[in-house]
């Protein structure tokens, strides 16, 4: 499927205060009947949920996971939405086959689609309510499935959740060996009906097995209540058929805090004398209250733009008017929305206004040597220029003195960009890289932005021009963690890419689709760092 441009922003400010969400709702999905796409065993699918806004614009809010050689897939991860009442928001629930982990929604393929208004949802009257079930379409042609949405509107979503769970003397259900557990963990709603929340991993012949720790919002797992009543199912996993269940126990999380042990049932035994097939045990079991991203942005916390541009040779002549570099004095070119989109957003967070703004891959004079990181203002002892009025000059005179030039290396660029997020305390640093091309020191790339995964560092790619972008996708951490040749792991995902000309039909859109992820990368290395905020 083809991606469209990224979708509205939040809504608008009014009267100099920013449109706030009525709530905050939780959607949930499982499909039926998808088509098969895959020849030698069934589809693979996954639910990618996006926000249309006009002109096909949409800008994607989340996806659930992958379930494999599955075609009646319920799905454990939700995609949590704000709601606004006085707003239509259209959603696009599009259900696709994964071929490529590496890829995004482009190179999947779509078994079906179906567009929805979140309003639609919560004031569904199929029960239970805020209930809806849809049939997939591709193509204009219906029999495609179906997929069915419940919503769930959510309480506080700064309490986190650590919860693991064990296994005690399971039954065995394999012929020649023990049993393959894992467990699903589904939420009661309001009308009595459950709801999948959560799945542990499989441990392979293990009748006493201990799962990883489940840590999320508790808003994903009970709603934001610790006595919502919760339904552990344990399941026997196999290879070539549906599993088997165990037994099943239900309990809230206030519960289980005073009770640690829990006996499993076989609601398919209807002898009189039920079988003993083992125990569920709370390992661990605790909450705590998480700071928020508006925590440390109201504790002074500040984000600080960096700015690099590319000057190779592929962006044509600056003089002729189809170069990517042309200055007309009567419409900024891709570049210049792109600077302007992107600063206007980061310097309202930003006390100074001050952006380190460079170039890469032109000759510079007098020497006419290729640099792979200078100065746009000329001055590398002070190569900061003030707010984006400086920067649009500094960007507008690199054009008219260096040469174009080449090779696409990012890895000078990187190295400083870590060298200034070291230099500052209470500072996250986004550097924001406009290129026209395929990079050429791609593997030293990789290996410079696993380093700045430790550090308080976004980096925020914008593709200009008509380029093949494949590469820039997988630097894009949100399909897999990205590894240098070294087999070093990025800790977490720092990098988003986004097409220019995918949003090329309204220039604006270019901040949300660039600063979509960026909350959450903060929040994933305040986490990871034990950064608190400020006081």
């Amino acid at each position: 499927p083809t991606p469209g441009p990224p979708g509205p922003p939040p809504p608008p400010a009014y009267g100099g205060v920013q449109a706030q969400p009525l709530s905050k709702v939780q959607l949930s999905f499982s499909c039926k009947d998808l088509v098969d796409m895959d020849v030698m065993s069934k589809s693979d699918p996954q639910v990618y949920v996006f926000e249309l806004g006009a002109a096909g614009a949409r800008r994607e809010l989340g996806r659930t996971e992958c379930i494999k050689n599955n075609l009646n897939p319920q799905f454990a991860q939700s995609i949590m939405v704000d709601y606004y009442f006085e707003r239509s928001q259209r959603l696009l629930v599009a259900v696709v086959d994964v071929d490529s982990k590496a890829k995004g929604f482009a190179a999947q393929d779509l078994l079906g689609e179906v567009e929805v208004t979140l309003g639609n949802i919560v004031s569904s009257s199929e029960p239970p309510a805020m209930k809806l079930t849809k049939k997939l379409r591709r193509h204009d042609k219906a029999d495609r499935g179906t997929v069915t949405i419940v919503a769930e509107e959510v309480g506080d979503t700064n309490v986190e959740l650590t919860l693991q769970l064990g296994g005690v003397k399971l039954a065995k259900k394999d012929l020649f060996g023990g049993s393959d557990p894992f467990c699903v963990i589904s939420r009661q709603r309001e009308d009595n009906s459950w709801v999948k929340v959560r799945q542990t991993e499989v441990i392979k012949k293990n009748l006493n097995p201990v799962w990883k720790p489940i840590v999320c919002p508790l808003a994903a797992i009970a709603a934001g209540d610790m006595d919502r009543l919760l339904k552990f199912e344990v399941f026997d996993w196999d290879r070539s058929s549906p599993p088997d269940l165990i037994g099943e126990c239900t309990a809230s999380l206030s519960d289980m805090q005073s009770q640690p042990s829990w006996p499993l049932v076989d609601p398919n035994n209807k002898k009189k004398k039920k079988k003993d097939v083992g125990t569920l045990v709370v390992k661990r079991l605790s909450t705590q209250r998480v700071d928020s991203f508006l925590d440390y942005v109201r504790a002074g916390y500040e984000f600080n733009l960096m700015v690099a541009v590319d000057f190779t040779a592929s962006n044509g002549r600056p003089d002729t008017p189809t170069s990517l570099h042309f200055i007309n004095p009567y419409q900024q070119n891709q570049y210049q929305s792109a600077l302007q989109s992107v600063g206007e957003v980061l310097l309202e967070y930003d006390s100074d206004k001050r952006v380190p703004a460079y170039g890469f891959g032109a000759k510079l004079p007098p020497a006419n040597k290729v640099s792979h990181c200078f100065a746009l203002n000329h001055n590398p002892q002070y190569p900061e220029v003030a707010g984006i009025a400086g920067l649009q000059a500094a960007y507008a005179s690199a054009v008219q003195t260096c040469t174009l030039h080449g090779p696409t290396n990012f890895r000078r660029i990187l190295e400083t960009a870590g060298a200034v997020a070291q230099a500052f305390k209470n500072t996250y640093l986004v550097l924001l890289i406009i290129t026209d091309g395929v990079i050429s020191d791609f593997d030293a790339t990789v290996a410079e932005i696993v380093k700045l995964s430790h550090m308080p560092v976004s980096i925020v790619i914008v593709g200009v021009g008509g380029a093949n972008f494949d590469a820039m996708e997988q630097l894009d951490g949100d399909d897999g963690v990205l590894k240098d040749v070294k087999g070093n792991r990025a800790v977490r995902d720092c990098v988003q890419f986004v097409a220019f000309r995918e949003v090329q039909a309204n220039p604006p859109l270019i901040a949300s689709a660039t600063l979509a992820e960026l909350p959450d990368q903060f929040m994933a290395w305040a986490k990871m760092s034990g950064t608190k905020p400020p006081t």
